[in-house]
């Protein structure tokens, strides 16, 4: 019952017509609009081989486990494939926005599964850590992540739908990156030298501000 309200996160503005989609009609609901596949074939050819590539990443990776090489070769292939055809396929404004929501996830360094590791360990293995305990880093801070997407969306509708695209992208890399650098003082304990303590700081970085970006 605790993660009924968090998820109002997601379901309320989507009820409130925040997304400002309009409403399918009743007539047309659970079947294919063929028209508008015939009025955008290259945005729809562009989906269909993004959903194909996905299909066979996920197949390699399964059957091919242990097969990393050819997982990197395919990975690597599809990625280029998929940009060149963004830009032959694609309204050049989407094809740019496409590719650099692409660059940008590319080039975010995700280490959070070592940090998991650091975050908790006890003395013993990281001497003068913060050692947080799993209540404090798998619940209070996913429930303050919560909220923090939460505010992000209503922040967003309030003040940021009608931004142009180049200002949204590059203020949202920007407070990741300042989320990500809280992360990276903790480890060099630099908030522990200037007095702050390691959850009080830890609130400001990437696990929280996160899903607000």
């Amino acid at each position: 019952w605790i993660c009924v309200p968090l998820a109002a996160s997601i379901i309320l503005p989507v009820a409130w017509g925040y997304l400002g989609d309009e409403k399918v009609a009743p007539e047309k609901r659970g079947k294919i609009d063929w028209a508008l596949a015939r009025e955008h074939p290259m945005i729809m050819a562009y989906c269909l081989t993004m959903a194909a590539a996905a299909l066979g990443n996920a197949a390699l990776d399964t059957i091919l486990f242990d097969w990393h090489k050819l997982q990197f070769v395919y990975a690597v292939g599809a990625a280029i494939a998929l940009s060149v055809l963004a830009f032959r396929w694609l309204p050049k404004q989407i094809a740019r926005c496409n590719f650099y929501m692409f660059l940008s996830s590319v080039l975010y360094v995700n280490l959070s599964g070592s940090q998991d590791f650091w975050f908790t360990a006890d003395e013993k293995c990281v001497p003068g850590g913060p050692a947080f305990d799993y209540t404090y880093y798998n619940s209070y801070t996913w429930i303050v992540g919560a909220v923090t997407g939460w505010l992000g969306i209503v922040l967003f509708q309030a003040t940021m739908s009608n931004w142009p695209f180049r200002r949204l992208f590059w203020v949202t890399t920007l407070l990741q990156v300042l989320a990500s650098a809280f992360d990276l003082l903790i480890i060099a304990r630099w908030n522990i030298s200037v007095g702050i303590s390691d959850k009080v700081f830890y609130m400001f970085g990437d696990a929280v501000i996160g899903p607000a970006v």
